[in-house]
């Protein structure tokens, strides 16, 4: 046997009060009786409980508020699949993340447009369960000879669909790509937008520990993208393989794991789009480094802004100052990049919609 912490993140809905239970394939949790392993609510909002996993095994399992008729369902009330994973005599940790719970509030209808393919990768570096969103550019599957260069993208929940969206807004990257390439003012290209893994996610998008919030854990995040991600993509997918053809991106955290990984991978990656990056996280850590690190971002090109409300009044104002010093830092370096500061802009999706096809046209060398 093997103790395990499983966490999960829950939708916003959730009740404060409210029981979440494991349940699955293994005796510890009840042999999947709905209400197997009771886990307990955690500072921070999501659930967790330390479980004993038979070592080898592969357990399948849910997520229920006691029944089967408040089992885990998809973002838009489809069933959901069995989560899987293969016990290992290192894992110590799973992390989850709910959508929505059966007989929660209705569904927010889908908004994808185009072609949007999913996967779900079973990730050794992460030693969890994660999903990939791919969408494919307008005559993709017409096309059997074309190859297309690759954008990937952090919290791949909130790019493409507001029925998966965090908060019930999306980047809108599928309405823009399709309107940019029928009017040809940018190339067709794939993007894949790289889920986070919720109550892991502070953890798996920062490389340095900040003192009074943890994290750190950046490395597995790097491992899993550059490992499991890219070749997955790349197998089954028509892309162009190389730095030239290989971009990167996200917003908050998400922009500064994707600037992290860049800095440090710049030989796979030629360019990234750092929107609104929290760059206090670890007392501005990864401004510090680029001002030591004669290698970082070489040949890569950066996309750096934030917007002057990212937080109110003069804690908004601070983001600004952060972002102008990393952007010192990078002319000092001679890298190649763009600063673009959004007067009145907040720390949203519908704002970083605003700013995604200016970064994506610089990103790809068109202006």
């Amino acid at each position: 046997m093997r103790q395990v912490r499983v966490v999960v993140s829950v939708p916003a809905d959730t009740p404060a009060d409210a029981d979440v239970y494991l349940a699955g394939s293994m005796a510890s949790v009840g042999n999947w009786t709905p209400d197997g392993a009771k886990l307990t609510r955690q500072a921070d909002g999501s659930y967790a409980a330390d479980i004993d996993l038979e070592v080898g095994q592969v357990f399948a399992f849910k997520f229920t508020r006691g029944t089967w008729e408040t089992v885990e369902r998809r973002a838009d009330d489809s069933d959901r699949e069995n989560r899987t994973t293969t016990i290992g005599t290192a894992m110590t940790r799973i992390d989850a993340n709910v959508e929505r719970w059966a007989a929660g509030p209705p569904a927010r209808a889908r908004t994808v447009v185009g072609t949007l393919r999913l996967h779900t990768i079973e990730s050794a570096a992460l030693k969890a369960s994660r999903t990939i969103r791919v969408w494919l550019p307008p005559g993709y599957d017409a096309d059997s000879n074309g190859r297309y260069a690759v954008l990937y993208m952090h919290d791949g929940q909130n790019c493409f669909d507001r029925a998966t969206s965090a908060f019930g807004n999306e980047w809108e990257i599928d309405e823009t790509l399709a309107k940019l390439i029928d009017a040809r003012a940018a190339p067709p290209l794939i993007v894949v937008g790289i889920d986070h893994g919720g109550a892991a996610r502070i953890d798996e998008y920062t490389f340095v520990a900040d003192p009074r919030r943890g994290g750190g854990a950046g490395e597995r995040h790097a491992a899993f993208l550059l490992g499991e991600v890219m070749p997955l993509v790349e197998k089954t997918y028509r892309v162009r393989t190389g730095r030239a053809h290989t971009l990167l991106g996200g917003s908050s955290l998400g922009g500064l794991s994707s600037l992290e990984i860049a800095r440090r991978h710049g030989d796979v990656f030629g360019g990234v789009m750092a929107v609104s990056p929290s760059l206090w996280w670890a007392d501005e850590s990864l401004t510090a480094a680029v001002e030591s690190d004669p290698k970082a971002f070489a040949g890569t090109r950066v996309w750096l802004d934030t917007g002057t409300r990212e937080e109110p009044g003069n804690a908004g104002q601070q983001h600004v100052v952060r972002t102008r010093r990393l952007d010192a830092a990078l002319t000092a370096r001679g890298i190649a990049h763009r600063l673009v500061v959004a007067e009145g802009a907040e720390h949203s999706e519908p704002a970083w919609a605003k700013r995604f096809p200016d970064a994506l046209t610089y990103l790809l060398g068109s202006e």
